[in-house]
């Protein structure tokens, strides 16, 4: 079967399995082996795979690479533009399976099948895990994220805690994360070791519950191990804790949700995530039709789809449009009375509006109850119910306020426009600007064809040797024509660091790039030994220039004042992010 264009996962990312095999990715795919770490060791081999290479050969003719199994994965994309990330030395993920062994016996899991049927051992060998690694920071590539997930439990490892180290000591900007049951001991398990987030396995607010689908598990061991994770927070807030709950018919009723949800809470784990699935015992109260109802019970919940679920109903997406606030009218800041800030505004089906966001007096007590309104008319009530632990933080409040907020208001008659206005104030205030926060929101369907990638077709100002630092941009895109991707690398002359860049766009301050990461590519082309952070990767918003398919573009260091001698400027051409 031919499509118009076509992309696939395994292009960006690698799996690497606890006997050393790497599959095309953990999907249905998984059953097409691209290389294995005994006769492939290295990075550079494992791209040379012949298997590798027909997949992408089959891609650019767009051409199905394996028919059959192709359509039935989650990762194969037939209507995304095609795009080969490991060519261009950059991995947004490498998925470790470090254990096949595991104490619980999940009916939904292919361990046991799995452990019958796999050649090789049930841990994987941390010395191939390490010349991997290493291969990849010799050969100067990028990695976003290593996740320690598989077909079984990764802390079963006896070494876990030294694999990330391991990448903690070549990579150490790339995001670590780890999905476990949490039936093992955190310290002893964990260590000292910085993970950026952890997900907890947990289906359930009771034992009871809990264990019809975790056959074997502890629910009081997972809660302990949640506990722990996070005690162990480091001064960065990492490890971001989320605890994941399945959905199945045994464990969906109000109360087993709303116990959750005060258990989460009170933890203080960073984010309640509740699961739908497609696999035998699903809930049938909440489905992708409705699965927002959750929030009424647990406001500061997430709801995910597994990605099979999604692909039984890929249209699913096209009813949901990502609302920005791309004006805020009425009184500034400074007249106010109350803090109000929306950290999401999603229209679902176009007939129900979910927003997000903490809300708070002028001196951080609680507000309980706001009321808003679009294009004056009135929609409903917001409950301000949860702990918004991140805004405690920020502004140093010691004392356990409620802020946090999410509902999902309907409509009615406004789902047929795509831009209104928004008015909030609290409820038992008179309705003046004084009282009110207010946003023009402007809705735009949630797809990923809104990508543009911005070519830098001519420098302007001054030549090379007469500027005073180095800059160098890899990659300038436009997400959503509302934001700004920018990455690259910086230094001074003599390659020391420069810490922030300040941005400008048609002479607009855009905002700040940290410049926080290694690049050994720069390092190694310069002959540079000792560790410099110049890499960066940052999102700014464009405001009011996101309609511009042209502007120029400024960058300079943060402490510098702003002359032709002391900026790198740039004529930026935007173009859709499609194939030609």
């Amino acid at each position: 079967m031919e499509y118009g264009i076509m992309y696939c996962e395994i292009l960006s990312t690698l799996y690497v399995k606890s006997n050393g095999d790497i599959p095309c990715d953990d999907d249905y795919g998984e059953q097409v082996i691209l290389a294995n770490l005994n006769d492939s060791p290295t990075i550079g081999q494992i791209v040379k795979s012949p298997t590798l290479n027909n997949i992408e050969t089959r891609l650019l003719l767009k051409l199905v690479p394996h028919d059959g199994i192709c359509q039935n994965c989650a990762f194969f994309h037939p209507e995304q533009s095609f795009e080969n990330r490991i060519r261009k030395f950059h991995l947004n993920k490498i998925q470790v399976e470090t254990s096949l062994s595991c104490s619980l016996s999940c009916w939904g899991c292919s361990r046991i099948k799995q452990v019958r049927q796999r050649r090789g051992q049930l841990f994987l060998d941390k010395k191939q895990f390490q010349t991997l690694i290493v291969s990849c920071a010799e050969d100067n590539y990028n990695i976003d994220w290593v996740e320690y997930c598989g077909q079984g439990e990764p802390l079963n490892h006896p070494e876990f805690s030294q694999f990330v180290k391991i990448v903690s000591e070549f990579f150490p900007n790339t995001q670590q994360t780890l999905t476990t049951n949490g039936n093992n001991n955190f310290n002893l398990s964990v260590g000292e070791e910085t993970l950026h987030q952890i997900i907890v396995s947990c289906d359930g607010a009771s034992q009871e519950k809990y264990e019809i689908y975790r056959r074997g598990g502890d629910w009081e061991k997972c809660i302990r191990f949640m506990k722990d994770a996070v005690a162990n927070k480091n001064a960065n807030n990492h490890p971001h804790v989320i605890w994941k709950y399945i959905l199945f018919d045994h464990n969906d009723s109000d109360e087993e949700i709303a116990k959750a949800n005060e258990i989460a809470q009170n933890i203080g784990v960073d984010r309640l995530l509740f699961i739908l699935t497609h696999s035998q015992g699903k809930s049938k109260r909440y489905t992708n039709e409705n699965f927002s109802e959750i929030l009424k019970i647990a406001p500061s919940a997430v709801i995910n789809l597994t990605c099979a679920l999604i692909n039984s109903a890929p249209r699913k997406y096209s009813h949901v449009y990502v609302g920005k606030a791309t004006e805020q009218l009425g009184l500034p800041e400074n007249k106010q009375k109350f803090r109000l800030y929306l950290d999401e505004i999603k229209m679902i089906d176009k007939q129900h509006l979910l927003l997000k966001g903490w809300a708070a007096n002028l001196d951080f007590s609680q507000i309980k109850k706001l009321k808003v309104f679009a294009n004056s008319k009135f929609l409903g009530y917001i409950e301000v119910s949860h702990l918004r632990r991140d805004v405690m933080k920020h502004f140093h409040i010691k004392e356990n306020t409620q802020f946090g907020f999410a509902v999902v208001l309907p409509t009615n008659e406004l789902s047929d426009q795509e831009i209104f206005s928004l008015e909030i104030t609290p409820e038992s205030w008179s309705f003046t600007n004084y009282e009110t926060h207010k946003y023009l929101v402007n809705f735009t369907p949630l797809t990923s064809s809104n990508g543009y990638v911005g070519k830098a077709t001519e420098q302007l100002g001054l030549p090379e040797n007469k500027q005073k630092f180095r800059l160098y941009l890899d990659e300038i895109k436009m997400i959503d024509k509302q934001h700004l991707l920018l990455k690259g690398w910086a230094a001074n002359l003599d390659f020391s660091q420069i810490k922030k860049l300040k941005v400008f766009a048609n002479s607009k301050f855009l905002g700040y790039i940290e410049v926080s990461h290694l690049r050994r590519d720069v390092m190694k082309h310069f002959h540079i030994k000792e560790n410099t952070q110049f890499g960066f990767a940052v999102v700014l918003p464009t405001n009011e220039l996101s309609d511009q398919e042209i502007f120029s573009l400024e960058i300079t260091p943060e402490s510098w004042s702003f002359t032709n001698y002391e900026t790198h400027k740039y004529l930026v051409n935007f173009t859709p992010l499609m194939l030609s």
